[in-house]
Order: C-alpha cells, then sequence, then structure tokens
C-alpha cells in the first residue's frame, strides 16, 4: 500500500469562522471498517492506528490550539456502506488518532461532540471536519 497524502481542504474563509470551524482534512484513503479491524492480528490494528496518528500530525497547522470543545464529523465516502455500529467502531480509529496529534482535547462526551457519516463514492476517502464548539 503507497503512503497517503493528507491535505487541508478548508480554511476558516470557506467554511465561515463564524460556523467555529477549525479545519477540514480529508485523507485519500478509507477508514477501515470496525469489522475489518477486529479480524486483523494486534500488531497488524497498531500499524494501521499509527499511520493514521502519523497522518493527523502532518495535517495539523503548526500553530494550532485544539479547541477546548470539538465537534467532530468524519464522514466516510466508499463504494459500500456500513451498518452503523460498524461505521461508528470505525471511528474509534479516527478519533484516537486526532486526540494523540493534540487537534482535539479529548475524546470524552463533555469535550466532544462526534457524528459520522457515509455516502456511496467511486473514490474512497474520509472527510474529517473539527468545529469548535462555545461552552455552555
Amino acid at each position: 500500500m503507497s503512503p497517503s497524502l493528507v491535505t487541508l481542504t478548508g480554511n476558516r474563509e470557506r467554511h465561515g469562522a463564524a460556523l467555529g470551524v477549525v479545519f477540514e482534512i480529508d485523507v485519500p484513503e478509507v477508514v477501515p471498517s470496525l469489522n475489518i479491524l477486529l479480524r486483523r492480528h494486534w500488531m497488524e490494528r497498531r500499524k494501521i492506528a499509527k499511520r493514521w496518528q502519523w497522518m493527523m500530525l502532518a495535517a495539523r497547522p503548526s500553530p494550532y490550539v485544539a479547541p477546548s470543545i470539538a465537534r467532530v464529523t468524519i464522514t466516510r465516502f466508499s463504494k459500500g456502506v456500513l451498518d452503523v455500529d460498524n461505521l461508528y467502531g470505525a471511528a474509534k480509529l479516527v478519533v484516537d488518532a486526532l486526540k494523540v496529534a493534540g487537534l482535539i482535547v479529548g475524546d470524552e462526551p463533555k469535550v466532544l461532540e462526534l457524528t459520522c457519516g457515509q455516502e456511496r463514492r467511486i473514490m474512497p476517502h474520509t472527510e474529517i471536519v473539527i468545529e469548535a464548539v462555545s461552552g455552555c
């Protein structure tokens, strides 16, 4: 498998700073489903997790402060559609990578609002949008 390129596809002006969008990451590969991950040897799962951690680190802007409360939307584009539990299970890999990269503060419910979606597309990729949420 060839190494992936991680590109920042948006900025505050495109998405609107008023919406609280910090930035968007477009990874030109699809996040593996939970069923695929569970069938792998633990060392292979570790390699996949490390790969996603490095991709999130590469996507992180140089001067970056993680929002204290973040809304993360992960959209998986692929030829097939996963069931809901498989989709959210796959998101764990991405959320853990975002946390390791310092793009989000944590994955506890009080600091993270997670939304997962999927669409059928010929070109598989994963879109990750991180938004700052104003605290109550």
